[in-house]
């Protein structure tokens, strides 16, 4: 996962808009979304700024280790490392509207449950 991958997947998890990031670090909306779709590179003041609004290191955030490096790591709680497939369903669950939000909720514990009874016998 390269700098505008993390970038993103790191804005998302915490749940904050392209808006709120630039605003906070003290650049351009146009700024991330040219970051997160890889049309630029950060400048180094920039990747600071990021690395502290996300609590991660910059090598994270460059690609340098997986590890996120926390300035603070007491302060933060390990965040999983996600698989494709789950970052698939992620992706799909965030593009879907509340009606099927909640079908996607029903027919998973439909399935876990199913499959429990199944392996209980």
């Amino acid at each position: 996962m390269g700098f505008a991958e993390r970038l993103k997947y790191l804005r998302e998890e915490k749940g904050v808009t392209q808006k709120e990031v630039a605003k906070s670090c003290d650049i351009t909306t146009t700024c991330i979304c040219n970051l997160e779709n890889g049309l630029r590179n950060p400048t180094g003041s920039t990747l600071l700024a990021l690395a502290n609004f996300f609590n991660v290191s910059t090598d994270y955030l460059i690609g340098r280790t997986d590890d996120l490096g926390a300035v603070l790591p007491s302060q933060r709680p390990a965040m999983p490392v996600l698989n494709e497939n789950e970052m698939h369903l992620i992706a799909l669950y965030r593009s879907m509207n509340e009606p099927q939000k909640i079908r996607f909720f029903a027919f998973g514990e439909g399935i876990t449950s199913a499959s429990d009874k199944k392996y209980m016998s």
